[in-house]
């Protein structure tokens, strides 16, 4: 659902930089990109989820500051989010993805999400877009303490989505993703739909989704029939 723009990226990784000085570590703006990028990997293989922190105070680590405390690893990763949410608002959504979750939303179908990440910012998104996500259904890696790269969250999720519908099978959930790691939502039996708006190549993926599309228009074929 979130539309990554460069230029919010720029404005939350200058608001670190910022704080950073105000903590006395002077980095550069490439170093920071370096480290971020040799840090991903990290953040995103692994199958269950570290303590809320611990991807920033690696990140801090590598900048140089030797003992990041808690509060300063909160700081960095709170200035990064807010400039998120302050940065085109509105523009942030995929295109097509707003009259999508209306649409089905006015159809009954029940609307949730699943994010690798260790800050709940996603839930505070989802609140100012208004969408109609149901807040109860807004897993967050490092909360249920597994990532999507295991089948834990869409696990919890099916447990949370039968307590509203006790008679729903696996197979009528469709998990929407554009990364590798949406797709092991198959292993636990749901349908999956690779979102793929720069038409990527299909190869390197170790699970067949469902369902690929470019647009959220497409998607409207799918689940609004």
């Amino acid at each position: 659902l979130y539309k990554r723009s460069k230029k919010v990226d720029l404005a939350g990784k200058k608001a670190q930089l910022a704080l950073l000085k105000r903590n006395g570590v002077t980095v550069s703006l490439s170093k920071l990109r370096e480290v971020v990028e040799m840090s991903l990997p990290f953040f995103h293989n692994q199958k269950r989820s570290p303590q809320p922190l611990t991807y920033s105070k690696r990140i801090l680590r590598l900048l140089g500051v030797s003992s990041p405390s808690d509060a300063l690893a909160r700081a960095f990763t709170e200035v990064y989010y807010s400039s998120r949410l302050r940065g085109g608002l509105k523009r942030s959504l995929a295109p097509g993805a707003h009259s999508l979750l209306n649409k089905a939303s006015s159809k009954g179908i029940i609307l949730g999400v699943i994010t690798d990440n260790d800050s709940s910012w996603c839930k505070e998104w989802i609140r100012k877009l208004k969408l109609p996500i149901s807040k109860d259904l807004i897993l967050v890696s490092h909360e249920v303490s597994a990532r999507k790269s295991s089948r834990k969250p869409f696990n919890v999720f099916f447990k949370k989505v039968r307590e509203r519908l006790p008679k729903i099978h696996p197979w009528e959930i469709l998990m929407v993703g554009n990364h590798a790691r949406d797709l092991n939502a198959s292993k636990a039996g749901f349908k999956t739909c690779y979102y793929n708006p720069f038409n990527r190549s299909l190869d390197k993926l170790q699970i067949t989704p469902d369902y690929v599309i470019g647009h959220f228009r497409e998607l409207e074929k799918v689940v609004l029939v």
